[in-house]
């Protein structure tokens, strides 16, 4: 408590003695400006408060004020600062391998492999956004600038187990197809042309996949969702995956291995734009909180 009264960012605050049950305690609640609240969070954590307690973060839908565009009341940065534990708690919550997880990892998979099979771009672009990789690429890189290294890895994991079990699906499922006559038993993958892009890797697909990870990290910590489906509309992972796939039942090693390459090259094209774009918009947030503390003490 002693530490909230001496900060002037938390203001509104508010103590319910002996109201918490299991653990026993109080309950302490205050406002906080977005771009303030990383660096109070971590405070509270270094002191303890999350041993035998919990931190809880909840965005107030409207403040009314005396004047709303006063900038000593409206923080200007507010639309643009992260609430880093917010978005670690989020994303660490994908970065875990779930039957959810799997079951969309292969439901995109499919689709792409029929876009593959039938040369239909509209069924790739629907695989795309059908497609759950990106938060877990995003939790990849928080993991990676926040230093949560098993988070990092967790969702490493999950990511690879979730294009294996496609491309799984995908092998067995055109084999199938083949055998009760719904797929050709000739399969012509490197004749294709309007999917020949899930194959055909090129530079200007790596400078894609930086900016939209870029994108999609922005749309993560600004809790803007709709920027997402630009984002995966923009990749070629999941179609990648599928072509690997068709093109192992077709024995198509040249298609196999440009697939593999492709999608080798558009996750590391996403984890480098994404990887940047949280580097930067965690130095703004600390330097901004960092410089108005000084100017308060001042």
């Amino acid at each position: 408590m002693s530490f909230l009264d001496a900060q002037s960012e938390a203001v509104d605050i508010i103590v319910v003695r002996g109201a918490g049950h299991r653990p026993d305690g109080d309950l302490i609640t205050c406002d906080l400006s977005a771009a303030s609240a990383d660096l109070l969070v971590d405070e509270l954590q270094r002191l303890g408060v999350t041993a035998d307690g919990a931190v809880s973060l909840s965005d107030a839908p409207a403040v009314l004020d005396e004047d709303p565009y006063d900038d000593e009341v409206h923080d200007p940065r507010g639309d643009d600062a992260v609430v880093w534990p917010r978005v670690l708690a989020e994303l660490g919550r994908h970065a875990r391998f779930s039957g959810t997880f799997a079951v969309l990892s292969i439901v995109a998979t499919v689709i792409a492999s029929i876009g593959v099979l039938t040369d239909s771009p509209v069924l790739i672009v629907g695989a795309m956004v059908v497609g759950p990789d990106f938060p877990v690429v995003a939790a990849i890189c928080l993991g990676i600038v926040l230093g949560h290294y098993k988070l990092a890895l967790r969702a490493l994991a999950t990511l690879l187990g979730g294009f294996v079990i496609g491309i799984v699906w995908v092998y067995a499922g055109t084999l199938v197809g083949q055998a009760i006559g719904i797929v050709d038993e000739q399969l012509h993958v490197a004749e294709r042309t309007a999917t020949v892009f899930t194959s055909d890797f090129g530079m200007l697909g790596l400078l894609v996949a930086v900016f939209a990870g870029a994108a999609g990290m922005v749309s993560v910590t600004s809790e803007r969702p709709g920027v997402l489906i630009g984002v995966l509309i923009s990749v070629t992972t999941v179609p990648a995956a599928a072509t690997i796939g068709v093109a192992a039942v077709a024995g198509d090693a040249a298609v196999a291995w440009g697939a593999t390459v492709t999608l080798v090259a558009n996750l590391a094209g996403i984890l480098l734009g994404g990887i940047a774009t949280l580097l930067v918009q965690r130095a703004i947030t600390r330097r901004a909180v960092r410089r108005d503390q000084v100017a308060r003490a001042v």
